[in-house]
């Protein structure tokens, strides 16, 4: 009677470790694959440095912009990122020249002590501001996989100089892969939209958004 008693009570835990599996299993598979993050051992400026080493990215700034802010600080990074300006003027900027010259450059700021490296994985934080339009992220390590799989969220922003109409919104609205997009304008004075077409934009993943903020003191009806 021990042995049948002890052999039920096997069965029972069995059982019971066998329905909280196939419950995990049936939880596990609703959930959607989450993407993956991870910190990572940067190079960095020393602070007293930071001033002198920090430079516009590479896509804002043409190649006499580029001349003028490395011409008398050898330590600004413009000399990676547009290095281009250290080799002979006419220098096809993708060219193989181009890039040996960026690593020779980076290598440079590492060996002089103006990078350090971390020393262990983190994270950063980092803020923007363009007028009164501000953005806030991280900086890690994302997996190629999820960002193809679509386990990452696509974001596409578009600067508009002038005015945003509909003819525009609609282009954008059918022409890009539904996702979140963000067109940015200057200020609200340039935008000339009609509700419906803002409305649909938005319910597809869109937003609209200001550079400068703007205090509304009174409205105009032509009679």
């Amino acid at each position: 009677m021990q042995g049948n008693s002890s052999s039920e009570k096997v069965f029972l835990e069995f059982d019971v470790y066998k329905r909280v599996a196939k419950l995990v299993l049936n939880i596990y598979g609703k959930v959607k694959k989450m993407a993956i993050i991870r910190p990572f051992k940067a190079w960095r400026p020393v602070p007293q440095r930071a001033s002198l080493i920090a430079s516009p990215p590479y896509d804002v700034v043409d190649y006499k912009q580029s001349m003028e802010i490395g011409k008398d600080n050898p330590q600004s990074f413009i000399h990676v990122v547009r290095a281009e300006i250290g080799l002979p003027a006419g220098t096809e900027p993708y060219s193989a020249a181009v890039y040996q010259k960026a690593a020779e450059n980076l290598e440079a700021l590492i060996k002089n002590g103006a990078l350090v490296e971390e020393d262990q994985p983190v994270f950063y934080a980092y803020s923007q501001r363009l007028g009164g339009h501000f953005q806030t992220g991280i900086v890690g390590c994302f997996s190629v996989d999820d960002y193809d799989s679509d386990v990452i969220k696509k974001h596409t922003v578009i600067g508009v100089e002038g005015a945003l109409t509909n003819r525009l919104l609609q282009v954008v609205k059918n022409e890009l892969p539904k996702g979140e997009k963000e067109l940015v304008v200057n200020d609200f004075t340039r935008i000339f939209v009609s509700p419906d077409l803002y409305r649909s934009f938005i319910r597809r993943g869109g937003r609209i958004s200001v550079r400068m903020k703007s205090k509304l003191i009174a409205v105009c009806v032509n009679p």
